[in-house]
């Protein structure tokens, strides 16, 4: 499994968009891995999450089940920053409005955050087709690293894009300055000698 993500670690995500391309591959080597039949990813952006991928599931009905998770699950993942089951038999047990969440097939769930720096970034959710009590300690582990590894990654492509941001910002501040149709990015006092010789 770690492998697999290393591997996928190496491809091009330069911002947030090209990371949501991205995340599908992600789900997908975690889901077939851990031998899942589906699983969802979602990102935090403000003050809640949304919904970013799925696999095993067609996009509406990942919309929807999304949208009708319990809150409790997602703050359960949140609040003890670890792996959350939910076993055929808690379903019962849920009121009759959450019962709708659950997928034809799906008996157990697992949830695992994405931290960065101490904050939660991104959590990834695995459906299984048995009852689980608990993962293997292998398993564990592997998906515990695999999030991880996501956190980083997630955390990495939000501050390339902010810097691509602010750079693009500075440059535009500084055009009214420097001539234009101008090759590289900076106003320092060299760049700026720099451009008056090639004017």
């Amino acid at each position: 499994l770690l492998a697999d993500v290393a591997s996928w670690v190496t491809r091009p995500m330069a911002n947030v968009a090209e990371l949501k391309n991205e995340l599908k591959e992600f789900l997908r080597l975690i889901i077939k891995r851990a031998h899942a039949v589906s699983g969802m990813l979602v990102l935090a952006e403000g003050e809640g999450f949304s919904l970013v991928t799925s696999c095993g599931l067609a996009p509406k009905d990942a919309q929807r089940l999304w949208e009708k998770m319990p809150h409790s699950l997602v703050e359960d993942v949140v609040r003890t920053q670890a792996r959350t089951l939910l076993p055929e038999e808690l379903r019962r047990q849920q009121p009759a409005g959450d019962s709708t969440v659950f997928v034809r097939g799906v008996r157990s769930v697992a949830g695992f955050p994405a931290l960065a720096e101490g904050r939660l970034v991104a959590v990834f959710y695995l459906g299984f087709d048995n009852i689980l009590r608990s993962l293997s300690a292998e398993l564990q582990t592997a998906l515990e690293a695999a999030a991880d590894i996501l956190g980083l990654v997630v955390q990495r492509a939000s501050l390339r894009e902010q810097l691509a941001q602010l750079t693009l910002a500075g440059a535009t501040a500084t055009d009214r300055a420097l001539p234009p149709g101008r090759l590289m990015v900076g106003a320092s006092a060299p760049l700026i000698e720099v451009y008056a010789m090639i004017a």
